[in-house]
């Protein structure tokens, strides 16, 4: 029979909450979003500051912060989450099988792995079909951390915020960070 200890700490492994979500995405998004905050604070002018703008990494010059030509178009990172409840409904049922010694701990987390990557990837699905609806383009793609590099008029990038699957947009810097580091890994 498993023991409470083990179930318990079942439940803090397979429990979907954001802080799991960048553990599975990968260090690489969360550590590029605080990068990116860092740019901003150093390189936005402050209500305070109303001096000439300083130069951004990944800006296009025009103030937008968002890499692009001057024709309005845009490219940005979209971060995408999978589906919470579902991936509740999984660590449930997993966590249920465990408790009755259908399965041990190592075949849990690995179905569990299995399942959230297969939330990510319908959630992928999910935001390239905004991304198309919104008349833009993604131009590549990081599946597994669940991350698009997307191209597009300004106002359908932001319109993807209203796609359920969307996490954020980010700088498209992010990206390749994300890409880079992922390299660096392997």
């Amino acid at each position: 029979m498993c023991g409470d200890e083990s179930i318990a700490k079942m439940t803090d492994d397979l429990m979907p909450s954001r802080r799991r979500f960048l553990e599975f995405t990968g260090v690489g998004v969360g550590t590029a979003v605080a990068g990116c905050t860092e740019l901003s604070e150093e390189g936005t002018p402050t209500a305070d500051d109303q001096s000439e703008p300083t130069e951004q990494t990944g800006t296009t010059g025009d103030g937008s912060g968002g890499s692009g030509s001057g024709d309005g178009s845009r490219r940005v990172s979209v971060a995408v989450e999978p589906d919470q409840q579902a991936l509740q409904e999984t660590r449930s049922d997993i966590q249920q099988r465990l408790q009755e010694e259908e399965i041990n701990q190592t075949e849990a987390q690995q179905e569990f792995a299995a399942a959230q990557q297969e939330l990510v990837a319908e959630a992928v699905a999910d935001v390239e079909t905004a991304v198309e609806e919104a008349g833009a383009t993604v131009e590549d793609a990081l599946e597994a951390q669940g991350l698009l590099l997307v191209a597009g008029p300004a106002d359908g990038l932001i319109d993807l915020l209203d796609a359920e699957a969307t996490g954020g947009l980010l700088s498209a810097d992010v990206f390749e960070q994300v890409r880079s580091q992922q390299g660096q890994q392997s």
